[in-house]
């Protein structure tokens, strides 16, 4: 998924914001739970979305 030139990206239809260096670039979304979601840059790790809150958390 690519980030926005404004440091969004979007989940169930919901933009979240993730970082202004991050615009433009592709990060990777997995479910790891029922309504959770790993963000990944590459490898890292960067938070995880609940998304019944849609908030990130480390």
């Amino acid at each position: 998924m690519r980030v926005t030139n404004a440091g969004t990206f979007r989940l169930k239809h919901k933009l979240l914001f993730i970082a202004n260096a991050l615009k433009q670039h592709e990060i990777g979304l997995e479910e790891t739970d029922d309504g959770i979601w790993s963000n990944y840059f590459g490898t890292v790790l960067l938070g995880k979305v609940n998304e019944r809150e849609m908030i990130i958390r480390d």
